[in-house]
């Protein structure tokens, strides 16, 4: 820029920017939450060498609570942008507000995920959300930018 040449923010447009970037981030959000849910562990599942069980003949099969757990939710300036309310288990999803800035949470709450993901003295770790962040990590620029594309009206 040269000397006595500036660029003037329109607040509006900012603002619509700001909220581009934070659909941006639900985005990335919901690409890492996907790959969780791809590789979270199963009770049963006949894949990892177990049966799955059920309570009654012709019930569903059980297993599968801690991936219908995980959700997304992204917020700014202290709002909820994008995410769901309430989880595929039907359980309401914590708010986690932060009070500035935009900030997108995967996660589940699930009591038991964390042995689950770490592990135990009697469990190996099955870090599903950490390996997930680590799959979709280097794509996690573009999965903001066609997010932030599409809440702005552009093709990206």
């Amino acid at each position: 820029m040269t000397k006595g040449k500036g660029f003037k923010w329109n607040e509006q447009s900012w603002q619509a920017f700001r909220r581009a970037a934070a659909i941006g981030v639900l985005n990335g959000c919901h690409a890492i939450e996907g790959a969780s849910k791809a590789i979270t562990p199963v009770h049963g599942d006949p894949t990892q060498g177990g049966e799955f069980a059920t309570f009654a003949p012709g019930s569903k099969p059980i297993g599968g609570t801690l991936r219908r757990s995980q959700h997304s939710a992204v917020y700014l300036d202290g709002s909820r942008v994008g995410g769901v309310s309430v989880d595929d288990n039907g359980a309401t999803v914590p708010d986690y507000v932060p009070r500035t800035g935009i900030a997108g949470f995967v996660g589940t709450n699930i009591h038991y995920a964390g042995y689950v993901h770490d592990g135990t003295v009697k469990m190996p770790a099955r870090p599903f959300l950490t390996t997930a962040f680590m799959e979709v990590g280097p794509d996690i620029t573009g999965y903001i930018a066609s997010g932030m594309s599409a809440a702005l009206g552009r093709a990206g």
